[in-house]
């Protein structure tokens, strides 16, 4: 073979190796990039889950306050109420007229603390809801009884039963907040 054909071979055989390269060269980026898209696309999903479990996590605790703030609200007023009942004194009307807004409030919590977990949590406050609701009709009873100068002593005993009642919620609904509040796995 002459010389001027061993390097048409050898230019071809180099194109060739050329060619084979790129083309490996090409497929290699396509796929590094194709890897680079899936490994964005799986880090930016990462990081939508976890921001939509931060808000969730926020909102839940938003739901567990507003209904421990109300709660309270509507005990104290309840119990301000009672001392001045107990003492055979009708209490201003300003304590009910606190009590009447927040009940709607804490059925809100209710229907939030449904809606963002635990079940425990929301049929604990349901539970409370309700029991303050008994322990609210009680007190407008013996409020009556004393306002009509009667014996009350039924109508306040009716009202210390339903306090029991609203205690133990309370204490199940406060010790599933503190639970739930304290414990990043249940937010």
């Amino acid at each position: 073979m002459d010389q001027g054909m061993a390097a048409l071979l050898a230019g071809v055989g180099a194109l060739i190796g050329s060619l084979l390269g790129a083309l490996a060269a090409w497929r290699g980026a396509t796929t590094g990039a194709k890897k680079a898209v899936e490994a964005a696309q799986v880090q930016v999903t990462g990081q939508a889950e976890a921001e939509h479990r931060h808000w969730a996590r926020e909102q839940r605790k938003v739901s567990w306050m507003a209904a421990l703030k109300n709660a309270q609200l509507v005990v104290t007023e309840l119990n301000d109420m009672a001392q001045h009942l107990a003492r055979g004194q009708e209490p201003p009307d300003e304590y009910a007229a606190t009590i009447v807004p927040v009940m709607p409030e804490l059925g809100n919590a209710v229907v939030e603390l449904s809606v963002w977990g635990p079940e425990e949590g929301a049929s604990a406050c349901a539970d409370l809801h309700t029991k303050l609701y008994e322990q609210i009709k009680a007190v407008g009873r013996w409020r009556e009884a004393v306002s009509e100068g009667r014996e009350a002593s039924r109508e306040q005993s009716a009202y210390e039963a339903a306090n029991r009642s609203r205690r133990n919620a309370y204490t199940i609904f406060l010790h599933l907040a503190a639970q739930s509040l304290r414990d990043p796995a249940t937010l």
